[in-house]
């Protein structure tokens, strides 16, 4: 959860929040063993914690707007990316961050210095710049992305693309609508996932998050057979290709 969410938040977490973790870390676990992985823009950590399964050896949290560093419930916790090992991770994982980023060159190549050659970087974002809301404004959002355009700045940058697609198709439609209808009567107010009511078990988190589930792996499936449909998120998985 970004941290400007976090400080609102009441404790339970967003079906989306659920999905999109549960997403990433099957992502992961296909990429076979990972020793070291950094989540970099890592919030409150609740996908840092989560990696613990993947990667035993070290857990790193990175977020220039911790108060606080040092080791946390089994996370090593940082401020700068620049604080961690050159080369020493298999894995770096930037779930929505580069849109907080007004520059990628300020971010990337730091990124690219802290894989190891041939490591993993995955990245999230949000898509589709019409989409673009109060919500994103809310965020400190600079852009949301288009496939063609994040493929661009990662190569750029010596990352690989090895896979990238749209996911949410479900939350693509909604927000069409939204933007359609805050042309006509104004923009809504932002609410954040931190005010998300309910617990993980009640009816109606499971059920947002089963349809969630489904809707991510449709549309990975649809393109990796050459049909990409539009979603709200974009993730690329890319690797380290330096020597």
């Amino acid at each position: 959860m970004d941290l400007v969410e976090a400080a609102a938040a009441n404790g339970n977490r967003h079906p989306w929040e659920l999905s999109r973790r549960d997403a990433v870390l099957g992502l992961l676990a296909g990429r076979g063993r990972l020793r070291d992985v950094a989540d970099v823009g890592a919030g409150d950590r609740f996908f840092a914690s989560s990696l613990r399964a993947l990667a035993p050896d070290a857990i790193y949290a990175v977020d220039v707007h911790y108060e606080e560093t040092g080791m946390m419930d089994g996370v090593h916790v940082v401020r700068d990316i620049a604080d961690l090992p050159d080369a020493g991770f298999d894995c770096i994982v930037m779930m929505d961050v580069l849109e907080h980023v007004e520059d990628e060159a300020t971010l990337l190549p730091a990124v690219r210095r802290k894989l190891r050659p041939g490591g993993t970087a995955l990245v999230t974002v949000p898509a589709f710049q019409h989409l673009f809301l109060a919500h994103d404004r809310y965020l400190k959002h600079f852009r949301r992305y288009r496939r063609r355009q994040l493929l661009d700045v990662l190569e750029r940058h010596g990352l690989h693309v090895e896979e990238s697609f749209y996911f949410y198709a479900s939350l693509f439609a909604w927000r069409s609508l939204e933007a359609a209808l805050s042309r006509v009567v104004g923009e809504f107010e932002p609410r954040g996932i931190g005010d998300w009511r309910f617990g993980p078990r009640h009816p109606l988190t499971v059920l947002i998050r089963a349809v969630l589930d489904l809707d991510y792996r449709v549309c990975r499936a649809l393109t990796r057979r050459g049909l990409a449909v539009p979603g709200l998120s974009l993730c690329a998985v890319c690797k380290n290709t330096s020597a």
